[in-house]
């Protein structure tokens, strides 16, 4: 090889690599927002932060009032929240992780608060995406009744809207997530179902933190990505 032309190649393949590999990073590495659920607090999320950090992720966390069962004011402190960490880090996106009820308020954060601009990808861990049918849920968790106004309002059509991964976690650890039905979503979305333990505890587990990672990533494992037509309440 002429070595003149090896010094013109060299500069032009770095130059390529300094280009494309911010890009990719930017990505993915957005803030993660972390939305607990209705009898949580942050701290259910200080083990995954935590890990999140030793990953490269810069992690925050929204504080719901106690308990955390108004999901549509819980979707305004996720748009408030939202707000302050894009201000404070000059990110233009967040990823959105929420547990249980949480999965909820990030979703109508989504849908009916503009909050797709603004969000990279949604990972809900143990969430009833189309709700629990129980006359004791519907009465003391109006926001978990399938027939609601709030689950009424983002399960009309499409549950995925927009062109960002929904991901829907759920652990065979759990009894009533065991079989799927609890955190599927239709239109298209992966759908892990994983040995991720007891509800309480899914946030801290490293099987679930594994998934949350691939989700950040906007990837899905091999059989796991499902478009399911439309679930009905």
């Amino acid at each position: 090889m002429n070595p003149h032309r090896v010094t013109w190649i060299i500069p032009i393949v770095l130059a390529a690599a300094l280009l494309t590999a911010p890009a990719a990073a930017a990505n993915t590495h957005y803030p993660v927002l972390l939305a607990h659920g209705a009898i949580g607090s942050p701290r259910n999320f200080d083990t995954m932060a935590e890990r999140l950090r030793d990953d490269g992720y810069r992690p925050y966390t929204v504080d719901f009032p106690f308990p955390a069962t108004d999901s549509v004011a819980d979707a305004r402190l996720i748009a408030e929240r939202v707000e302050q960490i894009l201000a404070e880090t000059g990110a233009a996106k967040v990823h959105l992780v929420a547990q249980s009820l949480g999965g909820i308020a990030a979703r109508y954060y989504l849908r009916e608060l503009g909050g797709l601009a603004h969000v990279a990808t949604y990972t809900a861990i143990g969430t009833a995406q189309h709700g629990i049918s129980s006359p004791v849920s519907c009465l003391t968790i109006p926001d978990t009744c399938p027939s609601g106004p709030v689950l009424q309002t983002i399960n009309a059509g499409d549950d995925t809207p927009g062109s960002i991964l929904y991901t829907s976690i759920g652990s065979t650890d759990t009894p009533d997530e065991a079989d799927g039905t609890w955190t599927r979503l239709d239109g298209g979305a992966c759908l892990p179902q994983v040995s991720g333990g007891q509800h309480a505890w899914e946030p801290s587990d490293p099987v679930v933190h594994a998934t949350v990672l691939r989700a950040l990533e906007s990837r899905c494992a091999p059989g796991q990505y499902a478009d399911l037509p439309d679930i009905s309440p």
